[in-house]
């Protein structure tokens, strides 16, 4: 699971549930317009992954800056 990745299916959910809440809400006048998740807590497996992807991506552009 790619960290980019998490934040933006993190954004779609959110917009796909104000989308629901006012289809829901429409009859009676109220419109959502913010819907955000915060404090999302994976599992601690899930969070030693996307440390050590987060590690292979600095290593690896270290790596091209040293051989330009």
């Amino acid at each position: 699971m790619e960290l980019d990745k998490t934040f933006e299916e993190r954004d779609i959910l959110n917009t796909k549930i104000v989308t629901s809440i006012n289809q829901a809400a429409g009859p009676w006048g109220i419109q959502v317009m913010r819907y955000e998740i915060k404090d999302i807590m994976p599992p601690g497996s899930i969070m030693e992954a996307m440390e050590a992807q987060m590690k292979a991506e600095q290593v690896k552009r270290a790596q091209i800056l040293e051989s330009e």
